[in-house]
């Protein structure tokens, strides 16, 4: 599958699903082998465009459109990753106030 294969990643801190990512596609995470790490997964794109490796992406940043990036599913993967969500308890914001319902009707989804 893609054992071997130059890997680009964001930097440990950031990448709170990394094992759970790398399980996805390969039969343990010690087998990807990691050439670099960045602060953003932006960067990330940036230098699968100019060479330097693959990266193992959901489905969302397919919208970037990057020159020189071509986005492809992996075939007999199992396509799940763990997410966490924190909030402050009494935050105001009206993008948490939308996007906190979704999270939780995707949690109880998750646990029955």
């Amino acid at each position: 599958m893609l054992i071997g294969e130059p890997l680009v990643e964001t930097s440990l801190e950031m990448e709170m699903a990394f094992g759970k990512k790398a399980d996805a596609v390969a039969p343990s995470p010690s087998s990807m082998h990691v050439v670099t790490r960045v602060a953003d997964a932006f960067s990330t794109l940036t230098l699968v465009a100019a060479g330097v490796g693959i990266e193992i992406v959901s489905a969302s940043p397919q919208r970037m459109a990057v020159p020189g990036v071509v986005f492809r599913r992996i075939a007999r993967s199992a396509r799940t990753s763990e997410s966490a969500a924190a909030h402050r308890k009494n935050e105001g914001a009206p993008v948490l106030k939308a996007s906190l319902p979704c999270c939780r009707r995707a949690r109880r989804r998750m646990t029955r």
